[in-house]
């Protein structure tokens, strides 16, 4: 499977010289001029990653990164831009960002950030599918499964009727309101 990227930035050089320096390595890069149709663009490509430039007319970066998360998206980020102040860092990762990146950059670093953060992702996605392995947890007269995600209540006539939660549900204050 071909790892698709969506370059958001409005220098056109430099998305020409990223995308095929990342397709030598079987990276397909789509190149964005700017955030105001990033949304769009997401729907209509499904990418594995976005690279966003923070300087650019119209929409900033750190806004579209800020939607974005607003949204509930949680495509990896790269920030690549040629702000390099902490503060300008700072803010990113504060924002959702992966990582940052200023530029001048060395394409082999962006390369390597790239695969660090899907490889990351890959894993904590491969970790949600893997049942956990602890026993049952009893409190009270209710039981949580893990393994199967589902609760159960001594007024369930004899443990029979079962509700099933999905597993990132199975906590206590989403399944009974406890603040």
């Amino acid at each position: 499977m071909t790892t698709q990227i969506l370059l958001v930035d409005d220098d056109c050089e430099l998305c020409e010289l990223v995308t095929e320096y990342l397709g030598r390595y079987g990276i397909e890069v789509s190149a964005l001029h700017d955030a105001a149709h990033l949304e769009k663009a997401i729907e209509r490509e499904r990418p594995d990653m976005i690279v966003l430039d923070i300087s650019m007319p119209g929409i900033d970066g750190l806004t579209a990164l800020r939607r974005l998360r607003g949204s509930r998206d949680e495509t990896p980020v790269i920030i690549l831009s040629g702000r390099t102040e902490e503060a300008d860092r700072i803010a990113g990762l504060d924002l959702g960002a992966d990582d940052y990146i200023g530029k001048p950059f060395n394409p082999r670093e962006l390369l390597a950030r790239v695969r660090t953060v899907l490889r990351r992702r890959s894993a904590v996605q491969l970790l949600a599918t893997v049942p956990e392995q602890r026993k049952p947890l009893a409190f009270g007269r209710f039981v949580l499964d893990f393994q199967a995600c589902e609760w159960r209540s001594e007024s369930d006539i004899g443990w029979r009727r079962r509700t099933a939660v999905r597993r990132d549900c199975c906590s206590a204050r989403r399944l009974w309101d406890v603040s």
